[in-house]
């Protein structure tokens, strides 16, 4: 649920002048008014400081259960699992059905005990994470929701689901029997409650979603929350004592807003119109553990205003949970607060896993990331900057090309693009560089050379205005290209010092021949250029200057070879498919920058530039013991030891490893629980 989308009833006049911040309320009475500062005043007394406390109580736990279960397991998780076990992980079976296991510390406290039917309550002491201090309704008495039905939210039927979870006083919620629930309204929660799907199939689908609006407290476990549409919105009750007008609702599978104290673990959500999870407006101390997510676009938005600094107080932990098949992207979008992602594995996403703006801080630490076969889609951060639909299509790989206006989107294209006078001051471009080849200057104090010729047919004696005589010579120059072309090079291209290969303005491709070679020279910049499907080389007598000509051995087939160099640039170069590596820089190479450069179809790791660099340089952005596959990028940022946060300390336990994911989410999502049998 975005803040800024515009909701507008017509049922009172006033109603179109009522805040987004106020979500579906459309008379934000005195009732209200109370319910939203008693939330907030919770959420000041909930925050946490020393957040890296919290942290490093859940990978304590995490280091204590793999340690006392190594030695009691009959089954070796990566390589000795039942082929009946791995049919499963793979989703050849829909549930698991060997003996029962707990696979991570939160489900270890309750699982696998025979009595836990009777013994309920004892889940509201398994919580880790921010929301460790949520207990739900254990202290109140238990429901039993008989009646699936929800035809009257304005007076719900005794024993239905809504009936329950409007009283004000504490409840631990089940269920007599599986039942489907078409909610008619979104169903709005009290503080301190618990609602328990074990021992039931129980789907809230094909009707309104569940909200948590101005509460505390409240554990949701062990449900199917899937096909969520809109709500068309009017009169419901919300509480005993309390009703009112509600206007049209997101569509979102549960929406938090405002509230603080809340776990959320084994529900098993999909296709839900909006989000499957949104927690915003000042919300924190949530946990979202064992969840199993699957088939939808926008997962989990944690904050939803650009504009809504209290979200700075917004703490979430979410772990041990698995993201599946077919989805986009928001696992999770973080605004503003702070974000522990541990031990999670992200086994399918379409655009990118996890994503933020205005400087969240986002700590992943022990999760896997198994990259999508799309080259635009391996790095599963997004740095978001509100850019245009178009320009995220494009950057997503849904345009091949971007056709809308120019964006220079980080500061060393700034210095240089969106200035329709670039041709005649192309060697602007030098004084762009930034990094450890900062003095990189190329070809600059140089004349133009243009090349009007891609043969390269004799490298002993090149050709006057080919790509290869203009490398060689030894004075400074400036390379243009006089029109788009193709080079098949015959051998390697061996690059005198102080030149400065520039494509802009043409399509210039060095393809299906061999590659660049920068051996023992200094001050080069190449710009702009397509290198691909580059090919080991014969070798033989080639010129590498005016007056020079050796020997040169088999080629290995690398796109651009850096041995021996100084003060290289590499900028805005799409790479691909080379025999060898796209850039090797060996034997005392230094001074490098590698910039805006776009790496697909490849062994090595890939990347791809789409966000500014001054929006997220210094957002705390850590990567620790995840697990990179196929492809896979994470690109971490921030300083290293934050003055804030006390992560280096020697005491911190680290997190487990991304290849303990596996084990640690092997049963995410819901449980087939059954009384008097291990859940």
């Amino acid at each position: 649920m975005e803040v800024t989308k515009v909701r507008f009833a017509f049922f009172f006049s006033f109603a179109a002048l009522i805040p987004g911040l106020w979500a579906n309320i459309a008379e934000f009475d005195d009732f209200w008014k109370q319910r939203e500062e008693e939330a907030w005043n919770i959420t000041l007394a909930t925050y946490e400081p020393n957040p890296e406390n919290v942290t490093n109580h859940l990978s304590y736990n995490v280091n204590k259960f793999l340690k006392e279960t190594s030695a009691n397991q009959t089954i070796d998780f990566e390589d000795g699992i039942t082929n009946n076990t791995r049919r499963y992980l793979r989703g050849k079976h829909k549930k698991y059905t060997g003996p029962c296991m707990a696979t991570n510390p939160i489900d270890r406290c309750w699982r696998c005990k025979k009595n836990w039917a009777k013994n309920r309550k004892r889940l509201a002491k398994c919580v880790l994470g921010f929301g460790h201090r949520t207990h739900g309704g254990s202290k109140g008495k238990y429901y039993l929701v008989t009646d699936n039905s929800d035809h009257d939210v304005l007076n719900p039927k005794l024993g239905t689901l809504r009936h329950a979870v409007i009283q004000k006083r504490p409840l631990w919620i089940i269920f007599a029997r599986t039942m489907h629930i078409k909610l008619s309204q979104e169903l709005i929660v009290q503080s301190h409650k618990t609602i328990d799907g074990r021992g039931a199939d129980v789907h809230i689908a094909y009707g309104a979603g569940i909200t948590l609006q101005f509460v505390h407290n409240v554990i949701i476990h062990n449900i199917h929350i899937h096909r969520i549409v809109p709500s068309s919105g009017g009169l419901i009750r919300d509480s005993e004592d309390h009703f009112g007008y509600r206007t049209v609702g997101d569509g979102d599978g549960i929406s938090i807003f405002g509230s603080s104290n809340i776990w959320l673990d084994h529900i098993s959500m999909s296709e839900c119109h909006d989000g499957l999870i949104d927690a915003i407006q000042g919300s924190t101390a949530i946990t979202i553990s064992n969840c199993h997510f699957t088939h939808h676009d926008a997962v989990m938005l944690l904050g939803a205003s650009d504009s809504y600094s209290k979200d700075k107080f917004m703490q979430v932990t979410i772990a041990f949970n698995r993201f599946g098949k077919e989805l986009l992207q928001r696992m999770p979008r973080c605004r503003w607060g702070f974000f522990h992602v541990v031990n999670n594995d992200y086994t399918h996403w379409k655009m990118y896993a996890i994503g933020g703006s205005m400087h969240p801080t986002i700590i992943s630490q022990g999760n896997r990331f198994i990259a999508p076969h799309d080259p635009n889609a391996k790095e599963p951060i997004d740095f978001e900057d509100g850019i245009t639909n178009n320009t995220r299509r494009y950057l997503r790989g849904k345009h091949k090309k971007y056709t809308g206006p120019c964006m220079a989107t980080n500061p060393i294209d700034r210095c240089w693009r969106c200035k329709k006078n670039w041709a005649k001051n192309r060697k602007r471009l030098a004084k762009c560089v930034l990094g450890f080849g900062h003095r990189t200057h190329g070809g600059s104090k140089g004349k133009y050379y243009l090349v009007t010729d891609n043969s390269d047919h004799d490298v002993l004696n090149p050709k006057l205005g080919t790509l290869r005589h203009a490398v060689i010579q030894k004075r400074p120059l400036w390379i243009i290209f006089a029109r788009t072309m193709h080079i098949k090079l015959s051998q390697e291209l061996i690059v005198q010092s102080h030149k400065t290969i520039d494509g802009r303005g043409a399509d210039v491709h060095i393809a299906y021949g061999a590659g660049i070679t920068l051996q023992f020279v200094h001050n080069v910049i190449i710009h702009n250029i397509h290198i691909h499907r580059i090919v080991p080389s014969s070798g033989g007598l080639i010129r590498d200057s005016e007056d020079h000509f050796g020997y040169r051995t088999v080629g290995d087939g690398d796109g651009i070879s850096i041995f021996g160099s100084s003060n290289i640039w590499l900028d805005h170069i799409s790479m691909s498919e080379c025999h060898d590596g796209l850039i090797d820089a060996i034997q005392g190479s230094t001074a490098i920058t590698i910039s805006n450069c776009h790496f697909t179809h490849h062994d090595a790791v890939t990347n791809r530039l789409y966000a500014s660099e001054s929006e997220w340089k210094n957002w705390i952005w850590r990567s620790e013991r995840d697990v990179l596959i196929n492809g896979a990028t994470f690109r971490t940022s921030g300083p290293l030891s934050p003055p804030h946060l006390k992560f280096n300390r020697k005491e911190m336990i680290k997190a487990k490893p991304g290849a303990y994911v596996r084990r640690l989410t092997r049963f995410a999502g819901t449980l087939n629980c059954i009384k008097r049998i291990k859940c």
